[in-house]
């Protein structure tokens, strides 16, 4: 116990001694208050629950059984793309006098103390007294706890298999896609199947046993595995493959800028991390259908994710791409500002792809086809600009061979990232709101889409303060990026 103590002490030190401890500190707060915040909505959603039970005297145990297995799979997705092992604080440990099974054993007890168990444990504990509250028996009310815990702790070492394993989680989450088509539409009722499995818990005094043993061979499983591959030599190595000749002739017609696009393609294509970025930009594709919702504002604030899924995880993260190379980078004769176009280019491309994709949402509703639209053009002539900004104040190296999730680093956001998204997504937000009340939805898209032609067709002044910026940081970024672990 001692030497876990010594372990998170070790930890606390190096978040309040890092470079970076003003923006670490600045983060959590903003995590923190993030927190609160939901839990002030669970809270409200459980006050809600309580008015309709005692209005309808519905078994709410029954219906969230009923929907239960839609929330875990939604969560394991989640944990996927967010949530990734915390390795590299343990990379140091190995060459230390440490027995390798503490440390293995110590990486994964992190993983409980996550943000999705704790946001579980807000919701569960309150819901729980609820229904001691609306006379449900304590003790199978105590068992049904323990059964969900879990349930929801078991997703934690699922998600570690299944990060071994893209075949495996791409097949889950197509059947997970396909049932809920069939829930929707009516041809099957996984809802019921989730009733008849997860009910039990409750009505079955004991039944925890099982989640219990689910929960138990899971995480010897995740041990192993771990265990197996946390050498500094062989698991946490970068995996070499024959090199392969990959060339698109076509881009090769825009000079440098086409040569910079082809070598962003073929990154892209070849290491793991920026693979992913490209599946969640697929994955945001379907971020509206979450929402559901006609109002013009909120059909903007959804166009402009649907359409910069890519724009946001790529570009927050220019030029630490290349982190590996950027000193070298620099010493050579490389246009600065051609190296900045092609990377906007590409997300300008992307972002266009997105916005053919995301006029399926005609479908839905007529306002979140308008959003996607304008939130499109606005992505371009905007946020495609600002995200380069943003990308000039990250200073964290990006390792392509590592298995770090899309979103997982929170060490590249910092106070002023944190304040570009004020005109990335609350100013056209605003400005869709004031117009609509006055003027109705199409002056609203309208006004959105002009400030976005105005980005474009001003891209070049932009571009002149961009790579001023950029210069100006060149070499505290190549010192940021000189560093190893």
């Amino acid at each position: 116990m001692n030497l876990y103590l010594k372990l998170l002490r070790i930890e606390l030190k190096q978040f309040f001694r890092s470079q970076s401890a003003g923006e670490n500190i600045v983060i959590t707060v903003f995590k923190v208050l993030g927190i609160i915040y939901l839990t002030g909505l669970l809270l409200a959603l459980l006050f809600g629950i309580y008015a309709i039970t005692k209005e309808t005297g519905a078994d709410i145990v029954r219906i969230f059984s009923r929907y239960f297995i839609f929330w875990w799979a939604m969560d394991l997705m989640a944990r996927y793309f967010l949530q990734q092992l915390p390795t590299n604080n343990i990379k140091p440990l190995l060459s230390l006098n440490i027995s390798k099974k503490t440390i293995v054993f110590y990486t994964i007890l992190k993983t409980f103390f996550s943000f999705f168990n704790i946001l579980y444990f807000i919701f569960l504990v309150p819901f729980s007294l609820l229904l001691i509250i609306l006379d449900y028996n304590a003790l199978q009310v105590f068992s049904w706890f323990l059964c969900v815990i879990f349930v929801v702790l078991a997703n934690n070492f699922i998600n570690i298999l299944l990060n071994k394993n893209n075949i495996v989680f791409y097949s889950a989450l197509a059947l997970t896609i396909v049932c809920g088509i069939l829930e929707y539409y009516g041809i099957f009722k996984v809802s019921a199947m989730s009733e008849i499995l997860f009910y039990p818990f409750y009505s079955m005094m004991g039944t925890f046993v099982i989640p219990f043993l689910l929960f138990v061979t899971l995480f010897y499983l995740s041990y192993k595995l771990i265990f197996k591959s946390f050498y500094l030599d062989e698991g946490l190595s970068v995996k070499t493959k024959e090199g392969k000749t990959e060339n698109i002739e076509f881009l090769n017609r825009f000079g440098v800028i086409g040569t910079f696009i082809n070598n962003d393609i073929r990154m892209m294509k070849r290491n793991k991390h920026t693979r992913s970025i490209t599946y969640l930009s697929i994955f945001f594709l379907f971020y509206g259908f979450i929402f559901l919702n006609n109002m013009a504002f909120i059909g903007v604030f959804i166009g402009i994710f649907v359409t910069g899924g890519f724009l946001f995880s790529f570009g927050q993260k220019i030029p630490a791409w290349d982190s590996s190379c950027y000193p070298l980078m620099m010493t050579l004769n490389i246009p600065y500002r051609k190296y900045l176009e092609a990377k906007w280019w590409l997300m300008v491309i992307v972002t266009v792809i997105c916005m053919v994709a995301g006029t399926l949402y005609i479908f839905v509703s007529r306002e979140m086809f308008l959003g996607v639209i304008a939130g499109g053009v606005y992505n371009i002539g905007v946020n495609s600009l600002i995200v380069m900004i943003a990308g000039v104040y990250n200073k964290t190296p990006v390792d392509l061979n590592s298995r770090v999730k899309a979103f997982a680093n929170s060490n590249s956001m910092n106070m002023r990232t944190l304040l570009l998204v004020l005109p990335q997504v609350i100013v056209p937000m605003v400005v869709c709101a004031i117009m609509n009340d006055l003027f109705g939805i199409y002056a609203a898209a309208a006004a959105i889409i002009l400030i976005g032609l105005a980005g474009f067709l001003f891209r070049n002044k932009a571009f002149d303060f961009i790579v001023k910026l950029y210069k100006k940081e060149k070499y505290l970024t190549i010192n940021a990026y000189g560093k190893t672990e």
